[in-house]
């Protein structure tokens, strides 16, 4: 497994106007029609760290690699048997490949919207939230993070009627879970990244 991050703070007017000429016409306009702000940046920076990080592991150039989407939108490299997955929040993108499947998600940790939590996470994974009053942005974004890298690698929703519940051993949530692991690699200043594998 490799990951890859960047800050698009890093880009210069010519280096992002480069980045994005490189990628194919439908994609560029796909990019450019966003009106987020940071959005165009971070789909350009994403999907660069894919193109970088595919063209190292199979040899092609990175305008060779041809990038499709399945029917829920999960990417995927035409052609090549490794496995990716982008993720962006604030200014960073990342970027993770692996030789089977892998999802992927940063986020930064600014805080619990408990409408939210009350609709994504099991009552377990509530209490474990709530348990540390001065730590819950923190776990919230952990439990976030772990369960859209495991629907990013499985190509489906968070939403989804039955998704992923996080299990918890001695007061922490599992890293194992139907044979997938998880990892929490180092993140910038308050972020965290999750990798399900």
């Amino acid at each position: 497994m490799k990951l890859e991050i960047f800050d698009i703070r890093d880009f210069t007017p010519e280096s992002y106007a480069d980045a994005l000429s490189r990628l194919p016409k439908a994609r560029q306009a796909e990019i450019n029609s966003t009106a987020r702000q940071n959005a165009p940046q971070l789909r350009v920076a994403g999907e660069t760290l894919a193109r970088k990080m595919l063209s190292e592991e199979s040899g092609l150039a990175p305008e060779d690699i041809s990038i499709k989407k399945e029917a829920l939108g999960k990417p995927y490299a035409e052609n090549l048997n490794i496995h990716f997955s982008i993720s962006h929040n604030g200014s960073f993108a990342v970027c993770a490949t692996h030789s089977s499947p892998i999802g992927v998600d940063i986020q930064r940790a600014d805080g619990v919207r408990e409408l939210v939590m009350r609709r994504v996470c099991s009552a377990d994974e509530q209490r474990y939230v709530l348990s540390a009053p001065d730590g819950q942005a923190e776990r919230f974004t952990q439990l976030w993070c772990m369960k859209e890298a495991y629907v990013k690698l499985r190509g489906s929703s968070i939403l989804e009627r039955g998704g992923f519940a996080c299990l918890f051993e001695n007061g922490e949530p599992v890293t194992e879970y139907e044979g997938f692991s998880f990892l929490f690699p180092p993140a910038p200043k308050g972020y965290v990244i999750a990798v399900c594998f």
